[in-house]
């Protein structure tokens, strides 16, 4: 699937700022994570810790992407432990700051 790449492609380093793969892969994986039937293959894929590293960025735009994927998880009540276990909840609060 498209996750294990958009993934790769959010935590790997970047210094390629014209292209700011960091903010494309956050939006794309935003846009995905809206629809619901995508979550359980997406969560197995490993997209909340690739979310969670990519927020770390120093780019403001890409953590508002990485915190909005991750609030359209938390509508799935399966997956509210582990978002709270990958720091997650604590991405979402500092974002709302």
């Amino acid at each position: 699937g498209i996750t294990p790449m958009l993934t790769f492609l959010a935590t790997s380093p970047n210094d390629d700022d014209e292209h700011n793969y960091g903010l494309r892969c956050a939006s794309a994986l935003r846009n995905l994570l809206l629809v619901n039937a995508n979550h359980e293959r997406m969560v197995r894929d490993g997209v909340i810790q690739a979310i969670v590293r990519l927020f770390y960025s120093d780019d403001t735009m890409t953590k508002q992407h990485c915190a909005a994927a991750l609030r359209n998880i938390t509508y799935n009540h399966k997956f509210r432990r582990l978002l709270v276990d990958s720091g997650a909840i604590s991405v979402i609060i500092e974002d709302s700051k």
